[in-house]
């Protein structure tokens, strides 16, 4: 089985020495889930060919053979989906108020509401990000990712997220780093520069109070108005007597 994949278009093999020179990403061609086509279609012509260790037979006649030979192998009314399930990867995760995290991603079913601060075993599908299977009361509730998520197999999703801490710090190392630090450099002579005009003019005003300088504006001076000069009524005429006289 080993054999047949390592002559995949973009497989590594087991000898780095012999693939020196090639390039494995540029010759892959297969994605996630044709890849798994492919091994699925692999495994069944692996069990219909002929094995010297069963005496010439395949796995697949050796197995019926003997399973004529027994009861049945799956008790009747089996939740298949369960089933399945029960053999996923798992991991164990403590309840939060939203919900569990693997992963960085969160997950909700409304059945761990009454659990939060207990642990549970989560099993999860690495063929999705979607859901995951939390074990609730001996069965399995499928937990919903929280947010907005492609839906992309586990494999793929990190892939993903590797490559873009890869783009952040080939974007820090050209360059973002250095900018950085002039950024920082000026603000803290902002900062230095700013303190020590503060303290100048403190200073100057402290001395200027010593020597009894007020710092406080001087009242405007009141514009006084000129006297009036009144004749007597008995020289103003008829066009003057109500007039003013500078």
């Amino acid at each position: 089985m080993m054999a047949k994949m390592r002559l995949l278009p973009g497989a590594t093999g087991a000898n780095a020495t012999k693939r020196d020179g090639y390039d494995a990403g540029a010759a892959a061609a297969m994605t996630i889930d044709e890849f798994e086509r492919w091994f699925v279609r692999a495994i069944c012509l692996y069990h219909a060919e002929p094995h010297a260790g069963l005496g010439g037979c395949a796995p697949a006649q050796a197995w019926a053979e003997e399973a004529r030979s027994q009861g049945p192998l799956v008790p009747l009314g089996l939740d298949e989906t369960a089933l399945v399930r029960r053999f996923l990867p798992w991991v164990e995760r403590t309840v939060k108020a939203y919900g569990i995290q693997i992963g960085y991603r969160r997950y909700w079913h409304a059945s761990l509401a009454s659990r939060i601060g207990q642990k549970v075993m989560v099993h999860f599908d690495e063929r999705t990000i979607q859901e995951v299977y939390p074990e609730v009361e001996g069965g399995f509730v499928s937990a919903a990712v929280v947010g907005h998520y492609p839906d992309v197999s586990l494999a793929e999703w990190e892939a993903a997220r590797n490559e873009r801490f890869r783009a952040g710090r080939a974007y820090q190392d050209n360059g973002a780093r250095a900018e950085a630090a002039r950024l920082i450099h000026a603000n803290r002579s902002d900062v230095l520069s700013a303190t020590a005009k503060t303290r100048r003019a403190r200073e100057a005003r402290k001395r200027a109070e010593r020597e009894g300088t007020s710092h406080t504006r001087a009242p405007a001076r009141a514009t006084a108005e000129p006297a009036s000069n009144w004749l007597p009524v008995a020289e103003l005429g008829e066009d003057t007597w109500l007039k003013r006289i500078e």
